[in-house]
């Protein structure tokens, strides 16, 4: 690595080291925050984020659903269904 002053010194009409020509590093999280902010403006895809999120919300809901239909209704359920309950799995004791 060439140092600012050897480059200063064999390079004709570069201009004089400063401090502005120095590599300062920057503070990291602000870095990550402008980098952040740079995704969210240009490269995340909220459509995508937005659709796969009422997917997941949809799965959800029917998961719930069935939990509490399987607790409400087990017994008929299971008499009337061979056993099974509503989420495929059978029932203890059976």
């Amino acid at each position: 690595m060439v140092s600012a002053a050897a480059y200063h010194s064999h390079t004709p009409g570069a201009p004089a080291p400063t401090s502005s020509h120095l590599l300062l590093p920057q503070n990291p999280g602000l870095r990550i925050l402008e980098v952040r902010e740079a995704f969210c403006d240009e490269d995340f895809d909220w459509q995508l984020c937005q659709q796969l999120t009422a997917q997941q919300v949809r799965h959800a809901n029917l998961a719930l659903l069935r939990q509490h239909a399987a607790r409400s209704f087990g017994g008929a359920l299971g008499a009337a269904g061979g056993g099974d309950t509503a989420d495929g799995g059978e029932q203890p004791g059976s």
